[in-house]
């Protein structure tokens, strides 16, 4: 069984466990212990991470299977009460992050490369002798408002490259602790500087549209 602590300025304690495909949430006050259904995924939880938002108001439990999918469950903590989530999607990706003023809480989460326009794989359009150049989509950005935290916006998140780009090359991006805040802009560390090295780009919230970083 997979545990998980942690405890609030408050003194307030808070303890998330799975127990093969279901995950729980405990909140423990000195008035008592409030106890919570948080998922149930039919493939199995592999674990979570417990996260909370800097105002105290709000926790994410972001589950993970252990077989290429993760999502989380948003509660709020006074009452604890379910107000939102992302539900289990297909990749890999670090835990969901608050934005320092407790405004947003982000996710960001890979794909399989495929070019933007046409959907295709970039494995089947990579050419070493093209000089074309095309969006690769990468990732996915997931935006939660938490003044409204029913509901969860997507960005597609992509790297204008040349279809000359080795795959391997593009594959071996880090999608682990690739997002974060600079103040109230989300940054995003992807492949994009020359010879591919992750670089770090600010994108103020919410994004009007889908991402595009131009390689240099």
């Amino acid at each position: 069984m997979a545990v998980e602590h942690l405890q609030l300025r408050t003194g307030v304690r808070v303890r998330g466990s799975v127990e093969g495909s279901r995950a729980w949430l405990e909140v423990e006050r000195t008035e008592g212990t409030t106890k919570v259904a948080v998922a149930e995924w039919s493939g199995g939880i592999g674990g979570l991470e417990l996260v909370v938002s800097p105002d105290e108001r709000f926790l994410a439990v972001f589950l993970f299977s252990g077989q290429s999918s993760q999502g989380y469950e948003l509660f709020s903590l006074e009452p604890v009460v379910r107000v939102g989530g992302l539900p289990e999607t297909q990749g890999h990706g670090s835990a969901p992050c608050f934005s320092p003023d407790a405004r947003y809480v982000v996710s960001l989460i890979d794909v399989v490369p495929r070019l933007r326009v046409t959907g295709a794989f970039f494995e089947e359009c990579q050419d070493d002798a093209s000089d074309e150049r095309a969006v690769v989509d990468l990732a996915q950005l997931f935006v939660h408002r938490l003044s409204s935290p029913e509901l969860v916006q997507r960005f597609a998140v992509g790297v204008e490259l040349p279809l000359s780009t080795d795959l391997d090359a593009l594959l071996d991006w880090d999608r682990y602790d690739a997002i974060g805040f600079r103040g109230d802009e989300v940054t995003l560390r992807l492949p994009s500087g020359a010879g591919l090295t992750s670089e770090v780009h600010r994108i103020p919230l919410p994004p009007v549209a889908d991402i595009t970083v131009i390689q240099r």
